[in-house]
C-alpha cells in the first residue's frame, strides 16, 4: 500500500474513532441520596404515658413483669413524662380480655413475649421481647429486693429495656400516644450517644447528643 493510502487509512480510522466518542451516550450521574422523610403522626396521648403486660406464667411472666416495675420506677425517679408519673398494669395471657382491659385503663402501649399472640390494635404498639438472658448481678440484687420470692429472673433485663425504649419513644415524640410511641421507637436507639437507662439517655439529650438506648448494663 502506498503511503497516501496508508495516511488516509490512518485518518478515517481516526474519524470514525472520534465520531463513535461523540455519540456514545454519556454516563447518567449518580442519583444524589436524599433522606428518609419524616414521620408524621397526629398527637394522641392524654399526657399520661400507661404501658400495659401481657404475660404468661409458663414463659417468664413473673420476671417480665418484675423487669418493666423496675423500668418504671427508675423513669419516674428520673422525672415524670408528660403531665404525671408513667403508670404500668399487668394482665394474664390466659385473660381473654386482657387487652380491653389494658386499653380501659389507658394503656399506650403493650409489652408482651413472644410467646403471647395479641391482636393487632390500632394505635397500641406491641412490644415482644424474647427472655433469654439472666440480668447482670447488680441488676439482680436490685430485682430480688422487688421480688424475693422469685427464683428465675430470666426475660427481666429484656422487659426492662422495653419500657425504657417506650418512654424515651414518648419523649422524642413529645407525646405518650400509641401511634406517636410506635413511629420513634427505632430512632431511641438511631443515635451516637450510647447509654444504658432512661436517665442516661434524657441526660445526653438534653446536653444535645442523638441517644442510643443500649440496654441494660448492669
Amino acid at each position: 500500500m502506498s503511503r497516501a493510502r496508508t495516511s488516509a487509512a490512518i485518518g478515517l480510522a481516526a474519524f470514525i474513532a472520534l465520531a463513535a466518542v461523540g455519540c456514545a451516550p454519556e454516563t447518567p450521574a449518580e442519583p444524589e441520596p436524599t433522606a428518609a422523610p419524616a414521620i408524621e403522626v397526629e398527637p394522641s396521648g392524654d399526657g399520661v404515658l400507661v404501658i400495659g403486660t401481657v404475660t404468661d406464667a409458663a414463659a417468664g411472666g413473673a420476671a417480665i413483669v418484675a423487669g418493666v416495675e423496675l423500668a418504671v420506677r427508675e423513669i419516674n425517679q428520673a422525672g415524670s413524662i408528660g403531665d404525671g408519673p408513667v403508670q404500668v398494669y399487668h394482665r394474664a395471657a390466659s385473660n381473654p380480655s386482657a387487652v380491653d382491659e389494658l386499653v380501659a385503663r389507658g394503656a399506650d402501649v403493650v409489652i408482651a413475649p413472644a410467646s403471647v399472640v395479641l391482636e393487632a390494635r390500632e394505635g397500641l404498639p406491641v412490644i415482644v421481647v424474647t427472655p433469654s438472658t439472666a440480668p447482670s448481678e447488680q441488676m439482680l440484687a436490685v430485682l430480688q429486693q422487688l421480688e424475693p420470692a422469685l427464683a428465675d429472673f430470666t426475660g427481666a433485663s429484656e422487659a426492662y429495656a422495653a419500657a425504657v425504649e417506650a418512654a424515651l419513644a414518648a419523649v422524642l415524640a413529645e407525646d405518650d400516644g400509641g401511634a406517636s410511641i410506635e413511629a420513634q421507637l427505632a430512632q431511641v436507639s438511631a443515635g451516637d450517644a450510647e447509654c444504658f437507662s432512661f436517665g442516661e439517655c434524657i441526660s445526653a439529650r438534653a446536653a444535645g447528643f442523638a441517644m442510643a438506648f443500649a440496654g441494660p448494663s448492669r
